[in-house]
């Protein structure tokens, strides 16, 4: 039957026929919204993998990047036997000349700056006088290769010139001893190299001064022993295990790599098989979830088996040698297999459990992030995997410490046992290799359960029955948890930038004001690190208030990632920042400090706004707390990566005692430490930007300030979904966008309404209480920041004998005070602002601070002499600023103001605040200093006890203005703002749609 006669059927049955769309062409009005949908897929899916590329690809470039300043930690042996053991005392030589000139070699290239090996002298002492021990030890891997001047090498080559030894051969003065199966890559590329070099040098240097002395005795024939006289010395190299057959390689080198990409393949290949047990139906019922579990562990470590075996058949089909003897560790000797006969039987089982510690973490991430994300952890686990299997660790850098429990090391470690005789660890190899086997196992019921749940979340319905208001109703899940992670990223950078300043200031010093005619050489003038620092603080200012008014004028999704490009561009202009003639670095570090104060000033608002839009009632300040509270971890990681690059440069900062006399490679390293340091700041928004640009517009803006109530009502499922923006019904939209009840429902957002809004008392006051508490709070936030130094020096964390030490201490010490202090207390807040409430928590943290700062300031002089005294008082300063006012200036004015003017009250109150900021930095910092016989450049600050004082009372003010603002705990948004009338009047006379009930029913969200 034809198809048109089997249409014509189905409409005389009165059935639907579904007519085959018509092609359009790319441009076509209808495709639109397609078309835009797939470029914003494209652009996000090509972003993440460029970010891929940079993050993931960089760790294989990264592991010979410093190769050249490592090949010292490739240790040589040097052991001078000339003259332990003569073979006849009355042919032994007075002085020996063979050894010494090996030694003063080696001893002088490791004294070098050109890039070498790292020869190291020996005693035969150590060795009991034996090149078998010597010999054992290159075995046993604690040096890469020995250079040993044979026993009687001087009495020799004598003996041999004075009786005319025809029999002398060169080669028999010295020795290399070395062991390439080790790491033949390692050994060609720069240990036999660097051998024959040395040997080279040697000869050219001690066969013209041999002849000249033997030129000059008159009873010596030269003629006779040409060979004595030139080379005269030589070496002869003793490979204890050559690294051969060719073939071998691919076994321990590339071939390995299939052995990964085969075990990923495992999980796409027989997962379709496996389900079926869990499928069930009308002919069988599901298998039980446990037992299904243990059938595919058990079933993939059958798969391996096979699979590792046929994978070794193939190094068995190439002749790779598998029934050679064993040979004894001093001796050399060609392809010895470790276990004679049983060798097979061994590389099989070391490749089947070698495929299974590889397969089971590829077979759970495949499971967890799905195809085709699954695949990026594949060429993650190649990486990582060739990265520290198929290179020498100790010529990586130190980061890589990581590798040697990597599986892929550990198998090629077993390997080169197996097929060459080498050293064996293969014990601590299997159970490495065990270990990563057994964690697997033990995340697998984990991984499946995600599988399952990314499974059932893509079965959902898109519109949940249980959850009428998503936005506002539903029970925090994993949306939130995104929002916050999203928003707190941005605080973390912008704490991160701001704290990273304080630890570069004297690192800047070193490298720009080291010169002995500055005033304080080796260290930042006082104007300058004040305005390097003040420049952040007005870019603050500037950027709070411009993208508050920006976010409520053209909505909080168009700005929220504008400010993390402003911060990425100007992290990296800094870090590229250079002396020059025409700009001063301090002129140029201040203007880019400014601009990247533009993006964290807008990051208060927009994230502060949008995280309250976003949550729950219920926890709210919980949600807005944990987005702030990144700011102690931001601070950390300053620190911490401050301590990473000082331990990194440790050989060149310790040639220095004093920051004043940091020069010449010292300097050089100090310059890139403060780069390293400023410039990371850019990393972590760089992995934020993604989401922040894709994150759906806030539904309560688009509700109450765009007026589109079922635009909203799209956006708040896109946000359930994980979804950049919502769709709805163009009609209906249209509809509800035109009536009339609906446009007059609230006022518009105008500079008239805003006055009008704010020159009601009951309304001014909130916002008078806002931005006077929290310009009250960074006042003494900032200006505790004069006691860091003294605090460390409490604590015992300042000063050193060495740079090194100057650098690592502030670091630590940095790193203990954010610890004690200020993390505790964000993160107290995060715990318990749903439970006390914003107001007890602000106004109890002003009065608490109000009493430290009066005892710090009436009791300074006794507490300074104290062993802990002002230690203790800082930290539980530190902790209720953080569980006080710190915290809730930040969440309150993003629940207690209109959705219309949300962002920018938030801007006003926070720009107040870094008001205050610049306050404490450019007023009480010099007035600390008053008195001091050096003026600002003095360390002494006799003033600060009275500065304390002028604190308290701040702080004392803040406890007044706190009264002005309301407990917003437990109440709505609406409810908040006073216009929850005007919303329900609004929203219940508009269309009807799925999300009515919800939006009429305020009063039973407090309770959610």
């Amino acid at each position: 039957m034809s198809d048109s006669t089997q249409t014509a059927n189905m409409m005389e049955k009165g059935k639907k026929v579904d007519t085959p769309p018509v092609a359009v062409s790319f441009f076509d009005p209808a495709l639109k919204e397609t078309r835009r949908n797939v470029f914003i897929q494209w652009a996000r899916t090509v972003l993440m993998l460029c970010v891929f590329i940079l993050c993931v690809l960089s760790l294989y470039w990264a592991v010979q990047f410093r190769v050249e300043a490592n090949l010292p930690s490739l240790t040589i042996w040097v052991v001078d036997f000339d003259g332990q053991l003569p073979v006849d005392v009355s042919q032994r030589s007075n002085q020996s000349i063979v050894g010494p000139a090996i030694t003063n070699l080696a001893d002088r290239i490791a004294n070098s700056d050109t890039h070498h090996l790292g020869y190291t002298i020996k005693s035969p002492a150590e060795f009991q006088y034996s090149l078998e021990v010597v010999r054992q030890g290159i075995y046993d891997e604690h040096a890469y290769a020995a250079i040993i001047v044979n026993p009687n090498a001087t009495t020799l080559l004598r003996h041999a010139v004075t009786n005319g030894n025809d029999s002398y051969d060169p080669s028999d003065a010295a020795q290399f001893v070395v062991i390439s199966a080790r790491d033949q890559s390692t050994y060609s590329s720069y240990i036999t190299p660097a051998l024959n070099e040395f040997e080279l040098t040697l000869r050219s240097e001690f066969g013209p001064q041999w002849i000249t002395s033997l030129a000059q005795q008159e009873s010596v024939n030269l003629s006779r022993t040409p060979q004595a006289v030139n080379p005269a010395i030589g070496f002869n190299t003793l490979d204890l295990r050559p690294f051969a057959p060719a073939v071998a390689t691919p076994s321990v080198t590339i071939g390995l790599i299939y052995l990964i990409i085969i075990a990923f393949f495992n999980f796409p290949f027989l997962m379709p098989i496996h389900a079926q047990f869990t499928k069930g139906g009308h002919d069988h019922p599901p298998l039980k979830i446990p037992q299904w579990l243990l059938w595919r562990i058990l079933s993939n470590f059958a798969a391996y088996f096979f699979l590792s075996l046929f994978y070794s058949f193939v190094s068995l089909a190439f002749q790779i040698p598998f029934s050679n003897s064993p040979a004894p560790d001093t001796v050399s000797a060609d392809s010895p297999n470790a276990y004679g006969r049983g060798s097979f039987v061994v590389f099989w089982m070391l490749n089947w459990v070698g495929m299974s510690a590889l397969g089971f973490p590829c077979e759970n991430m495949a499971m967890i992030l799905g195809f085709p994300w699954s695949s990026l952890f594949l060429i993650f686990w190649v990486i990582t995997n060739v990265s520290t299997g198929f290179y020498a660790l100790d010529l990586a850098p130190g980061f890589f410490a990581w590798g040697y429990a990597w599986p892929l090391h550990r198998i090629v470690e077993a390997l080169r046992t197996i097929l060459f005789g080498a050293h064996s660890r293969i014990g601590l190899d299997f159970g490495i290799l065990f270990a990563w086997i057994g964690v697997s196992i033990a995340l697998f019921p984990f991984a499946s359960l995600v599988m399952k749940w990314r499974m059932q979340r893509g079965l959902r319905p898109r519109i949940p029955s249980s959850c009428p208001s998503p936005h506002r109703q539903c029970p925090p899940g994993w949306r939130h948890a995104r929002a916050i992670l999203v928003a707190g990223v941005g605080f973390f950078t912008d704490s991160y930038d701001i704290f990273a300043i304080n630890l570069c200031s004297s690192m800047l010093g070193v490298v720009f004001w080291e010169n002995s005619g500055s005033s304080r050489p080796g260290k930042v003038p006082y104007s300058a690190d004040t305005a390097i620092k003040v420049s952040t603080s007005a870019g603050t200012v500037l950027g709070q208030l411009l993208f508050g008014w920006l976010a409520d004028r053209v909505g909080r999704k168009r700005m929220y990632g504008i400010e993390l490009m402003i911060i990425i561009v100007a992290t990296l202009g800094q870090a590229l920042a250079a002396e020059s003639r025409a700009v001063s670095i301090t002129g140029q570090l201040a203007f880019w400090r400014v601009v990247m104060g533009v993006g964290i000033g807008g990051d208060y608002p927009l994230s502060s706004v949008i995280t309250s839009e976003f949550a729950t009632t219920k926890r709210r300040g919980a949600m807005m707390a944990a987005v702030f509270a990144m700011q102690g971890f931001g601070q950390f990681a300053a620190a911490l990566v401050a301590l990473i690059v000082t331990v990194g440069f440790k050989a060149s900062l310790r040639s220095a005692t004093s920051v004043s006399t940091c020069t010449g490679v010292c300097q050089l390293a100090v310059d890139k430490m403060w780069r390293v340091v400023i410039g990371f700041g850019a990393v972590p928004a760089c992995v934020a930007l993604y989401y922040r640009l894709t994150i759906p517009e806030t539904p309560r803006y688009t509700f109450d300030v765009a007026r589109d109530i079922l635009q909203g009502d799209a956006d708040a499922l896109a946000f359930l979904e994980g979804g950049s923006e919502g769709h709805p019904d163009a009609i209906k939209r249209a509809a509800v966008l035109q009536s009339v009840t609906v446009r007059e429902g609230l006022p518009e957002a105008s500079w008239l309404d805003f006055w009008s809004w704010y020159s009601k008392w009951k309304h001014a006051k909130v916002l008078l209480g806002t931005a006077a508490s929290w310009f009250f709070l960074d006042v003494a936030f900032y200006g505790l920041g004069l006691n860091n130094s003294i605090i460390l020096s409490a604590i015992g964390w300042s000063g050193g004998s060495t740079v090194y030490e100057y650098f690592y201490r502030n670091a630590v010490g940095n790193l203990i005070l954010i610890c004690a202090g200020a993390i505790p207390g964000y993160w107290t807040t995060v715990g318990l602002v749903d439970i006390l409430g914003r107001k007890p928590i602000q106004i109890g943290g002003f009065i608490i601070l109000t009493i430290t700062f009066l005892i710090i300031g009436f009791a300074y002089h006794a507490l300074e002499n104290s062993d802990n005294g002002l230690l203790a008082l800082y930290v539980v300063s530190q902790f209720f600023f953080n569980f006080g006012p710190n915290a809730t200036t930040f969440i309150v004015p993003g629940e207690c103001f209109p959705t219309r003017y949300r962002s920018t009250s938030h801007g006003i109150s926070a720009a107040s605040g870094k008001i205050g900021a610049i306050i404490a930095q450019c007023v009480f910092g010099p007035l600390a200093h008053r008195g001091a016989s050096g003026g600002l450049n003095s360390q002494d600050t006799p003033w600060l006890n009275h500065v304390m004082q002028i604190f308290a009372l701040f702080m004392l003010c803040g406890v007044f203005t706190s009264l002005l603002i309301p407990e917003t705990k437990g109440k709505t948004l609406e409810v908040l703002a006073g216009e929850e009338d005007l919303v329900s009047a609004a929203s219940d006379s508009s269309l009807s749609t799925p999300r009515d009930e919800g939006r009429q029913n305020k009063s039973s969200e407090s309770e959610t």
